[in-house]
């Protein structure tokens, strides 16, 4: 009987977690498109483009929590990808490429024009 339990309640768990997944792709916003990912360290970051208006979305994960801003631009500079982002007194851009490496990216953040964080990402 004890092997019967098991069984059943190791079913149960696993179907309970095919379905956490299954909901969570099937609510995943379809919005908005994602153009960037990249691994900054403590910092994930993506930049995604809402398809209804056009507007860049920044979105990260660090050691301060969950963080996100709409409303951002893209700017080329010396054909690499900048998207730019404003939050009061900071300024969050991220690079998509760098002159050195295409592949490669760039996280800096700027309060009232002074730098407070400059991480190298990678794609």
């Amino acid at each position: 009987m004890r092997y019967v339990v098991t069984r059943l309640t190791l079913g149960l768990v696993v179907a309970t977690g095919l379905m956490a997944i299954w909901q969570k792709t099937s609510a995943a916003d379809t919005t908005s498109t994602l153009l960037l990912s990249l691994d900054c360290g403590d910092y994930q970051v993506q930049v995604a483009e809402d398809l209804s208006s056009g507007a860049y979305l920044y979105r990260s994960e660090g050691p301060s929590g969950d963080f996100a801003l709409n409303n951002g631009h893209r700017d080329m500079t010396e054909g690499v990808v900048l998207y730019e982002f404003q939050n009061g007194s900071f300024e969050y851009w991220v690079w998509d490429g760098t002159l050195d490496d295409p592949d490669a990216g760039q996280l800096q953040v700027y309060r009232s024009g002074q730098i407070v964080l400059d991480r190298s990402c990678t794609q």
